[in-house]
């Protein structure tokens, strides 16, 4: 018999608590594309709601959908804890999720799975990696690596816009005509999975590191989870003072060098920088808010709220699904409505959640395992032990 680690209930809580900002953020962007298309964002919309949610430059952009990578990376150390741990189970679920994520991208654009599948390709097997330093300075290199790309790009088109229709346009995701190239283009899809995606590889890669990191720490305990929140609320607070601070000093020319968004407006359409600044606001606001759902759901492990949430945190990956599919049948192929508006987008997203999260933490009591989650268990652990890896 195998050692079986228990399952964490406070980790499946932060797993579900960071869902609901995965919700508001797709529903906002998804039942909005008719204004979208024809209005850049944010013109196309107006209000505090619609700055905060712009999904280029607003402050919560991809921030829930980071948070929930980093304790993906939280999880990849608590899947190399069991006994019976193979390199392989990873790899074989990194690859069911991108094959699978692939097929959902035609449903829902700009899904998350895919990257999934090639964090877990990539950094599974170093799921028993125990010295936590070499995991941060893994999530620096992969940092300095992105904006170094980004500032090659940056330059190499500055230097002759004529290259966006010329042999260096697939780095801007163009052909050679200037038209946007799609995933089918194996240079689009290159582009798209290592810097130019929603969630591409860089600097993606680092939050999962960040999130193996903690999961290397005495994260369990009320001291470690204090920290995680205070040094989470200072990386926040001194990336954004720097870029204040940036932006009225220097020519706005280099704005992107400094940003804290994941995009800059850059030519006729945003293009992905990714810049250290974002990088450490992003791994910022994940730990502290990771920290802080993690000292409230240990300090009230019994409460009803917690127990349900702990219940849906265990079948993230099958609500993510439904979240998707569903509204995506009623709203925009049954009902043919695109758009609502960001108001009834933001309304319809916390609606579905709770909803979402009563389902299935119902589903858990009587089942134990969502119907995905079952189904990569069978293809990729051959015959191991459960473990404690959910997404």
């Amino acid at each position: 018999m195998s050692r079986r680690r228990p399952r964490t209930a406070a980790l499946d809580v932060a797993r579900a608590v960071a869902l609901v900002g995965v919700f508001v953020q797709n529903y906002v962007v998804a039942f909005n594309l008719s204004p979208l298309r024809s209005e850049a964002w944010p013109d196309a919309f107006h209000g505090w709601l619609a700055r905060l949610t712009d999904y280029n430059q607003g402050p919560l952009t991809t921030r829930f959908a980071a948070a929930l990578v980093t304790i993906f990376g939280i999880g990849l150390t608590l899947l190399g804890a069991s006994s019976q741990f193979s390199a392989w189970t990873p790899v074989r679920r990194g690859v069911l999720l991108f094959v699978g994520g692939m097929w959902f991208n035609t449903v829902w654009p700009g899904t998350i799975l895919p990257f999934y599948g090639m964090y877990l390709v990539i950094l599974g097997p170093l799921a028993r990696v125990r010295r936590r330093t070499y995991l941060l300075v893994a999530a620096v290199a992969v940092t300095a690596l992105t904006f170094a790309l980004r500032v090659w790009i940056f330059f190499a088109l500055e230097a002759d816009r004529e290259r966006l229709s010329g042999d260096l346009a697939w780095l801007a995701m163009r052909d050679q005509r200037g038209s946007r190239l799609g995933l089918s283009n194996p240079r689009g899809f290159a582009a798209s999975m290592l810097y130019w995606g929603v969630h591409p590889l860089l600097p993606w890669l680092a939050f999962v590191l960040v999130g193996m990191w903690v999961g290397r720490t005495s994260w369990r305990t009320e001291a470690v989870q204090r920290r995680l929140v205070s040094v989470g609320v200072a990386m926040v607070g001194v990336g954004y003072v720097i870029a204040s601070v940036m932006t009225r000093r220097v020519s706005e020319k280099w704005a992107w060098a400094w940003s804290t968004a994941p995009s800059s407006p850059y030519f006729d359409n945003p293009i992905k920088y990714d810049a250290p600044l974002y990088v450490v606001v992003t791994v910022g606001s994940s730990i502290a808010g990771i920290g802080l759902v993690l000292l409230v759901a240990s300090r009230y492990p019994s409460g009803w709220v917690t127990r349900r949430l702990s219940e849906a945190g265990t079948v993230t990956l099958s609500i993510y699904l439904l979240h998707g599919l569903i509204p995506a049948a009623i709203f925009r192929w049954w009902l043919d409505r695109p758009s609502l508006g960001v108001g009834w987008a933001a309304v319809l997203a916390v609606t579905s959640w709770v909803f979402a999260m009563a389902v299935g933490s119902w589903w858990v009591r009587r089942f134990q395992r969502g119907p995905v989650e079952v189904l990569l268990r069978q293809f990729s652990d051959n015959g191991a032990h459960s473990s404690e890896l959910r997404r």
